[in-house]
C-alpha cells in the first residue's frame, strides 16, 4: 500500500505551553533540562515556529514564571526557580544522570517518550501523527506501521507478535475501549478515534509493565493534548471517508475539546448505482478539564461512537444488518503534590448494544439466517499512587469493573451434504441461546523502580488480576514482572523483559454466535525481550529479539479460505482451531532519523508464530514471516508532505 499526505499550516506565530517551547528548544539544539514540579502544564508562550530559538527568548519566556536558566555541565542548562532556588538545583544534574527515575522531559529525538519508559516500547508524538498518512486521519491505523503490528492490510486493528487481534489492550485518556472499530464485525475498517485529536499514542509491544493488564500481546495508549497546551481553533473537514468537526477552548483554568465526525462514504455510493449496501458511522468525543489549581485536576469526558449498515458481497449471496452503539463516560481527578504522591482516582460508565441480522443463500452449497443481539454494561472504579523518591518510583493501584450482559442469538443453517464435513466441529441446523450474565473483575498491581548505578535501572512488579463470573465461579491469576535499562555513555540504551501475562476471556467475547454457551479459562504467557537502542547525531537505530509462549490458549474460530466473509458463522469453510500451545519469536529493525529537512524511516520484522494442535506444529494462519515499512517526509516552508508504503 502507498499512500500520500499533504497538510498545511497557515500560521507560523502559534500559543503553546512553556513545555512544548522547552521542548523545541531541545529539538534546536539546546541541552535544557527541567521538571514538571516547576514548569507547570498550563504554563503558556507564544512564540514563532519557524524562527530560531535563542537563549534570551528562553529565558524571557522563563522568566514570567519566576524561572531561569542555570548553566551546569556539558553544555546544558537547568531550570531553576528564582524564588526557591535550594530546592529547584539538584546538585548532580546532568544529562547522562537523570534526576527523577520518571519525569525530566528531555526530548533528544521525536520518538523520544515523554515518561521513561524502561520496557520495550514505541510511540508516535503529535508531530510524528501529522506526517504519517493515514486512512480517514485513523489514529490506530497510523501506529499499524510500527515493528511488530501486522493486519491483513484491511483492516485498522493490528496484531502484535503472532497474537490474535483480541490481545491488545487498548486505553483512550485512561480507560479502556472495548471494540473501538467501526464496522467492527466486518473486519474493522476504521478506528474510532480521530488522531487529530490526539496527542501521543505509545505502543507496548513486550515486557509492559504491571500497571496494565488482562491482555496477552501488547497495549496501546491514546493520550490527548496535555494541560495548558489545548489552543481556541475550530476545524471543518471533508474527505472521502468522513466528514469531521474539531473545536478546542481555553479559558484561564478551563479547557474544552470536541470532536465530531460522520462517514461519507454512504453519501457517495448513494450517488452512483451499485448494490452493496448502506455503510454509515459516526463518532463524538468530548472532554472537559478544570484545573482546580497547581496541583489538582478534574475530567470529564463523553465518548460514544456507532454505525447503522445494510451490506451485501459482491454476488448478493450475503446480506447483513447492523447496528451498533457504545457509550463510554468518565470522571478522573488527579493531584501531582510536590511532598506527596501523584494520585489519580477514575470512575466511569461503559454500555455496548450490537444488534445484526444477517442471511446467506448459496444454493447447493449453503442457506442459513442469524440474528444476534447482545447488550453489555461495564461501571468501573480505579485508583491510583506514585510515590516519587528521587532516585526511586513506587507505583500501586487497584480497580473493580462490575459487568453485566445479556445475549440473545437465534439461527438457522442448511449445509449441502457434500460440504458437511468441512467444518471439524458439530453445527445444529437449528441455534438459539438466550441468557444474562454478571461478573466481577479486581485486579491490584505494585510496581518499584529503581536506579541501582549510574546507568542501571530496574523495574519490578506483581500484579494480580480476578474474575468472578456467575456461571464460571471465581479464578485469580498472579504475573510477576521484571526490566532492566542500561544506559551507555555512548547514547546506547540495552533493554531486557521478562514476566508473565494473562487474560481472561471478556464478557463481551463469549462465542455465542458459533454455538459457545461458557467462558474459556484464563490464558497466560511468557514473554521474553532483549532490545539495544543506539542513537546517533541524525540517526536511532534499534534491534529488538523477542520469544512469546502461550501455554493453554483459548480455542477460536476463523474460515478457511474467505476470512473476509460478512456473515462469518453461516459459512461452509468455518473451522475450529483448539491449540494445546502457541509459540512466537522474532527480531524487529528500526531505522529513522533525519538529514537536511527530510525525515526518514524503516521498520523490518522477521517473525513465525507456530501453534501446536494435535501434537503437531504448524504455522497460525495470521502468521506473517516478513513485514517491512518504510516513509520519508519533509516540510516545504507551510506544506508538508509524506510518502510511506507497507509491505
Amino acid at each position: 500500500m502507498l499512500s500520500l499526505c499533504l497538510s498545511f499550516s497557515a500560521f507560523a506565530e502559534v500559543s503553546r505551553s512553556l513545555v512544548d517551547f522547552l521542548q523545541a528548544a531541545n529539538s534546536a539544539g539546546y541541552k535544557i533540562l527541567f521538571s514538571s514540579a516547576l514548569v507547570r502544564p498550563y504554563y503558556k508562550v507564544t512564540f514563532d515556529k519557524q524562527s530560531p530559538i535563542t537563549l534570551e527568548q528562553i529565558q524571557t519566556a522563563l522568566t514570567a514564571y519566576g524561572l531561569e536558566l542555570k548553566p551546569t555541565l556539558n553544555d546544558s542548562f537547568l531550570v531553576v526557580s528564582t524564588q526557591l532556588p535550594e530546592i529547584a538545583s539538584p546538585p548532580e544534574s546532568t544529562l547522562d544522570n537523570y534526576s527523577t527515575i520518571e519525569e525530566v522531559v528531555v526530548n533528544a529525538s521525536a520518538h523520544q517518550f515523554k515518561m521513561a519508559h524502561i520496557s520495550s516500547s514505541l510511540s508516535l508524538d503529535r508531530e510524528n501523527l501529522s506526517k504519517s498518512p493515514a486512512i480517514a486521519n485513523d489514529a490506530l491505523r497510523v501506529s499499524s506501521r510500527l515493528p511488530g503490528s501486522a493486519n491483513n492490510g484491511v483492516s485498522a486493528r493490528s496484531s502484535i507478535r503472532g497474537g490474535r487481534e483480541n490481545e491488545m489492550l487498548i486505553m483512550f485518556e485512561g480507560m479502556r475501549l472495548y471494540e473501538p472499530f467501526h464496522l467492527h464485525q466486518f473486519n474493522q475498517l476504521f478506528s474510532v478515534i480521530d488522531s487529530r485529536s490526539v496527542d501521543s499514542i505509545e505502543v507496548l509491544t513486550g515486557g509492559f509493565p504491571v500497571t496494565y493488564g488482562d491482555r496477552l500481546s501488547g497495549v496501546t495508549v491514546l493520550n490527548m493534548t496535555p494541560p495548558g497546551t489545548v489552543d481556541d481553533s475550530k476545524e471543518l473537514g471533508f474527505g472521502l471517508y468522513t466528514a469531521s468537526y474539531l473545536q478546542t477552548l481555553s479559558l484561564n483554568q478551563h479547557e474544552l475539546v470536541i470532536s465530531l465526525r460522520r462517514s461519507t462514504i454512504d453519501l457517495f455510493l448513494g450517488a452512483v448505482e451499485h448494490d452493496l449496501g448502506t455503510p454509515s458511522f459516526a463518532d463524538m468525543h468530548i472532554q472537559y478539564q478544570f484545573d482546580i489549581d497547581q496541583e489538582r485536576t478534574f475530567k470529564a469526558n463523553v465518548l460514544w461512537f456507532g454505525d447503522d449498515l445494510s451490506i451485501n458481497d459482491s454476488n448478493n449471496t450475503e446480506n447483513v444488518d447492523s447496528s451498533f452503539s457504545s457509550f463510554y463516560t468518565w470522571l478522573s481527578y488527579r493531584r501531582e503534590q510536590d511532598n506527596g504522591p501523584t494520585t489519580e482516582t477514575k470512575i466511569g460508565f461503559t454500555a455496548i448494544k450490537d444488534d445484526r441480522k444477517g442471511f446467506v443463500n448459496k444454493p447447493q452449497m449453503v442457506t442459513g439466517s442469524l440474528a444476534d443481539d447482545q447488550e453489555f454494561r461495564v461501571y468501573t472504579l480505579e485508583h491510583t499512587r506514585k510515590y516519587d523518591f528521587g532516585n526511586s518510583l513506587l507505583n500501586v493501584g487497584a480497580s473493580y469493573r462490575y459487568l453485566d450482559a445479556e445475549y440473545g442469538f437465534h439461527s438457522t443453517l442448511q449445509i449441502d451434504p457434500r460440504f458437511s464435513k468441512v467444518s471439524n466441529f458439530e453445527r445444529s441446523e437449528i441455534r438459539q441461546f438466550e441468557e444474562s450474565e454478571l461478573g466481577q473483575q479486581l485486579a491490584a498491581f505494585v510496581s518499584y523502580k529503581h536506579r541501582l548505578l549510574h546507568q542501571l535501572y530496574v523495574e519490578a512488579g506483581v500484579r494480580i488480576d480476578t474474575q468472578d463470573y456467575l456461571s464460571n465461579g471465581w479464578s485469580k491469576q498472579v504475573t510477576p514482572r521484571l526490566n532492566l535499562l542500561y544506559r551507555f555513555p555512548s547514547a546506547g540504551e540495552l533493554r531486557i523483559g521478562l514476566g508473565k501475562f494473562s487474560q481472561s476471556q471478556g464478557i463481551h467475547e463469549l462465542d455465542a454466535s458459533d454455538g459457545i454457551q461458557f467462558f474459556q479459562r484464563p490464558q497466560k504467557a511468557n514473554h521474553y525481550v532483549l532490545s539495544y537502542k543506539q542513537s546517533f547525531s541524525h540517526l536511532d537505530l534499534k534491534i529488538e529479539a523477542y520469544r512469546k509462549v502461550t501455554g493453554e490458549p483459548e480455542f477460536y474460530f476463523e474460515n478457511l479460505t474467505d476470512p473476509l466473509s460478512i456473515v462469518p458463522e453461516l459459512q461452509v469453510d468455518r473451522t475450529q482451531v483448539d491449540p494445546s500451545r502457541v509459540a512466537a519469536k522474532g527480531i524487529e529493525l528500526s531505522i529513522s532519523g533525519d538529514w537536511r529537512g527530510n525525515e526518514f524511516w524503516l521498520n523490518y520484522t522477521r517473525a513465525e508464530v507456530e501453534e501446536t494442535i494435535d501434537g503437531s506444529r504448524v504455522r497460525r494462519s495470521s502468521d506473517q514471516k516478513h513485514a517491512t515499512n518504510i516513509g520519508w517526509s519533509r516540510q516545504f516552508r507551510d506544506w508538508q508532505m509524506a510518502v510511506e508504503s507497507t509491505y
